[in-house]
Protein backbone atom coordinates (compact mmCIF):
# COMPACT_ATOMS: atom_id res chain seq x y z
CA UNK A 1 0.00 0.00 0.00
CA UNK A 2 2.75 2.57 1.35
CA UNK A 3 4.27 1.72 -2.66
CA UNK A 4 1.22 2.51 -4.27
CA UNK A 5 0.62 5.98 -1.96
CA UNK A 6 4.80 6.76 -3.57
CA UNK A 7 4.08 5.81 -6.90
CA UNK A 8 1.41 8.29 -6.97
CA UNK A 9 2.05 10.88 -4.55
CA UNK A 10 2.38 13.65 -7.53
CA UNK A 11 -1.27 12.73 -8.36
CA UNK A 12 -2.56 13.03 -5.17
CA UNK A 13 -1.04 16.18 -4.68
CA UNK A 14 -2.33 17.73 -8.19
CA UNK A 15 -6.16 15.98 -7.01
CA UNK A 16 -5.86 18.22 -3.74
CA UNK A 17 -4.68 21.02 -5.16
CA UNK A 18 -7.41 21.34 -7.96
CA UNK A 19 -10.15 20.28 -5.05
CA UNK A 20 -8.87 23.27 -3.06
CA UNK A 21 -9.13 25.48 -6.12
CA UNK A 22 -12.72 24.73 -7.34
CA UNK A 23 -14.03 25.26 -3.54
CA UNK A 24 -12.25 28.70 -3.69
CA UNK A 25 -14.06 29.50 -7.18
CA UNK A 26 -17.74 28.44 -6.04
CA UNK A 27 -17.45 30.39 -2.88
CA UNK A 28 -16.27 33.20 -4.78
CA UNK A 29 -19.23 32.56 -7.11
CA UNK A 30 -21.89 32.02 -4.27
CA UNK A 31 -19.94 35.99 -3.19
CA UNK A 32 -20.30 37.85 -6.74
CA UNK A 33 -23.81 36.58 -6.82
CA UNK A 34 -24.66 37.81 -2.86
CA UNK A 35 -22.81 40.97 -3.93
CA UNK A 36 -24.94 41.23 -6.95
CA UNK A 37 -28.05 40.67 -4.86
CA UNK A 38 -26.78 43.14 -2.67
CA UNK A 39 -26.37 45.68 -5.42
CA UNK A 40 -29.67 45.20 -7.29
CA UNK A 41 -32.62 44.14 -5.33
CA UNK A 42 -35.83 41.98 -6.72
CA UNK A 43 -37.93 45.27 -6.15
CA UNK A 44 -35.38 47.23 -9.03
CA UNK A 45 -36.04 43.83 -10.94
CA UNK A 46 -39.75 44.51 -10.58
CA UNK A 47 -39.81 48.66 -11.43
CA UNK A 48 -37.76 47.02 -14.77
CA UNK A 49 -40.59 44.71 -15.47
CA UNK A 50 -43.09 47.43 -14.73
CA UNK A 51 -41.21 50.22 -16.71
CA UNK A 52 -41.09 48.02 -19.62
CA UNK A 53 -45.35 47.00 -19.57
CA UNK A 54 -45.05 44.18 -17.70
CA UNK A 55 -48.21 44.31 -15.35
CA UNK A 56 -48.76 42.85 -11.52
CA UNK A 57 -45.32 40.98 -11.20
CA UNK A 58 -44.62 38.62 -8.11
CA UNK A 59 -41.37 37.20 -7.43
CA UNK A 60 -41.13 33.29 -7.43
CA UNK A 61 -37.52 33.19 -6.50
CA UNK A 62 -34.17 34.68 -6.67
CA UNK A 63 -30.66 32.77 -8.04
CA UNK A 64 -27.57 34.16 -6.90
CA UNK A 65 -25.59 31.48 -7.64
CA UNK A 66 -24.00 30.76 -10.89
CA UNK A 67 -27.73 31.71 -12.74
CA UNK A 68 -25.55 31.46 -16.12
CA UNK A 69 -26.17 27.98 -15.17
CA UNK A 70 -30.05 28.28 -15.10
CA UNK A 71 -30.87 30.62 -17.89
CA UNK A 72 -28.79 33.78 -17.88
CA UNK A 73 -26.23 35.05 -20.07
CA UNK A 74 -22.37 34.42 -19.33
CA UNK A 75 -21.20 37.22 -16.52
CA UNK A 76 -24.80 37.11 -14.84
CA UNK A 77 -24.95 36.81 -11.06
CA UNK A 78 -27.86 37.15 -10.01
CA UNK A 79 -31.32 35.79 -11.43
CA UNK A 80 -34.93 37.02 -10.15
CA UNK A 81 -37.81 34.92 -11.72
CA UNK A 82 -41.40 36.42 -11.19
CA UNK A 83 -44.86 35.53 -12.22
CA UNK A 84 -46.65 38.10 -14.44
CA UNK A 85 -48.71 39.61 -17.03
CA UNK A 86 -46.80 40.54 -20.69
CA UNK A 87 -47.16 43.43 -22.20
CA UNK A 88 -49.47 41.28 -24.31
CA UNK A 89 -52.02 40.41 -21.73
CA UNK A 90 -50.87 36.97 -20.90
CA UNK A 91 -49.82 35.26 -17.96
CA UNK A 92 -46.17 34.11 -18.02
CA UNK A 93 -43.00 33.56 -15.85
CA UNK A 94 -40.21 36.03 -16.41
CA UNK A 95 -36.28 36.47 -15.24
CA UNK A 96 -34.63 39.55 -14.70
CA UNK A 97 -30.69 38.39 -14.45
CA UNK A 98 -28.17 41.06 -14.16
CA UNK A 99 -24.34 41.24 -13.46
CA UNK A 100 -21.84 42.76 -11.65
CA UNK A 101 -20.73 45.10 -14.70
CA UNK A 102 -23.39 44.89 -17.23
CA UNK A 103 -27.25 46.21 -17.20
CA UNK A 104 -30.18 44.24 -16.43
CA UNK A 105 -31.94 41.54 -19.04
CA UNK A 106 -35.19 40.79 -18.97
CA UNK A 107 -35.89 37.10 -20.09
CA UNK A 108 -39.32 36.29 -20.85
CA UNK A 109 -40.33 32.52 -20.94
CA UNK A 110 -37.43 31.34 -18.37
Amino acid sequence: MREILEENRHSLKMAAVFAGVMALGLAGARGLGELAERTYGANQAEHLLEDNGYKDPHILYTDNFLPSFNGCANGDWVKYEFEAVDPMGRDIKVAVCRGLLKESIIYPGK
